[in-house]
């Protein structure tokens, strides 16, 4: 998801959930757990919501988020922290 933000800049929910194939209301969740984890910034209300990359995360923790990542494409995480805890 990092390398997708970075190439694209913004995420939304639905785009996040076609990219992972979770279900949209996961994706949310998800997504609202990388923004309180202060790693995305939320921009918009309801249909308009988008996601980008926190300022704040230097290059190098953006690597281990985007590994750690990889290693969970694909699978259901029961949280936010999942993705970022191997």
């Amino acid at each position: 998801m990092v390398e997708y933000l970075e190439e694209q800049e913004f995420v939304t929910s639905q785009e996040y959930s076609k990219e992972f194939k979770i279900a949209e209301r996961q994706a949310r969740m998800d997504l609202s757990g990388l923004v309180q984890l202060d790693l995305l910034v939320k921009e918009g209300k309801a249909l308009r919501t988008r996601y980008r990359l926190s300022p704040d995360i230097k290059k190098e923790k953006r690597q281990e988020i985007s590994m750690k990542v990889k290693e969970h494409k694909g699978k259901r995480q029961d949280s936010p922290e999942d993705i970022l805890c191997a």
